[in-house]
C-alpha cells in the first residue's frame, strides 16, 4: 500500500499488516516499537530514536531514503540497501540471526553494523564502507572473487573505525574464476 503519512509506532507497540506492506513515501518514527508486515518498500524518511525498534518484513531501502538510527534497530528478515540510501547515525543497525543484509554498491552505513545473520556486500563483487562492524558468532560474511582488484573484482568491506570478529568468513568464486598461489585478498580493512 502507497503511504505517504507519518506512522509513529511507541514503546511496546506495533504496527501490523497481514497482507502486503507499505511502500513508505513518507515519515516513519520507531520508538521502541515494531513495523510487521511481509514487505516494507522504504523511499521516505525513517526515524529510530528509542530502543528496542525492529522491522519484522522483508525491507528494501531505496535510493533517496533517509534513515536516521540513533537508537539501536534490529532487522528481523531479510533486507536490502540500494545505492543512495541514506543510513545515519550514532546506534547500530543490527542484522537478525536467520536474515541476510544485502548492501549494494555505492551504499555508505554511517551506523555501527552488527551482523548476527549474512552479509553480502556488493553487485557481485562491490564494496560497502561501514563507520563499526561487529560479526557475532551467528554471523556470516559472504565474500565474492573474481580477481585481483579490491572492490573491483573481489568484494570489500571498508571500516570506518572497529571491526570486531567472529563467525564465518564464506567465499565465492565468480565466473570460473580460480586464484593461484600467492593470491592475496584484502576483503576487509579498518581504522582499527
Amino acid at each position: 500500500a502507497a503511504f505517504d503519512g507519518t506512522l509513529n509506532v511507541g514503546a511496546g507497540q506495533s504496527y501490523e499488516m497481514g497482507f502486503g506492506g507499505l511502500s513508505n513515501t513518507g515519515q516513519i518514527n520507531l520508538t521502541g516499537g515494531t513495523y510487521l508486515a511481509p514487505t516494507l518498500n522504504h523511499f521516505g524518511a525513517m526515524d529510530v530514536s528509542t530502543a528496542p525498534s525492529s522491522i519484522k518484513a522483508v525491507a528494501s531501502f531505496e535510493n533517496g531514503s533517509n534513515t536516521n538510527v540513533n537508537a539501536d534497530l534490529t532487522l528481523e528478515l531479510d533486507s536490502l540497501f540500494r545505492a543512495g540510501a541514506s543510513v545515519n547515525g550514532s546506534a547500530s543497525l543490527i542484522n537478525s540471526p536467520g536474515a541476510t543484509l544485502t548492501a549494494l554498491d555505492g551504499v555508505q552505513l554511517n551506523v555501527k553494523l552488527v551482523n548476527q545473520g549474512d552479509l553480502s556486500i556488493g553487485s557481485s563483487p562491490g564494496t560497502l564502507v561501514v563507520d563499526d562492524f561487529t560479526q557475532a558468532p551467528s554471523g556470516g560474511l559472504e565474500i565474492e572473487l573474481q580477481g585481483l582488484i579490491q572492490g573491483g573484482s573481489y568484494d570489500w568491506l571498508k571500516v570506518g573505525d572497529n571491526a570486531t570478529l567472529a563467525g564465518l568468513l564464506e567465499v565465492a568464486l565468480l565466473g570460473g574464476y580460480l586464484p593461484t598461489i600467492g593470491d592475496t585478498y584484502q576483503v576487509l580493512t579498518a581504522g582499527s
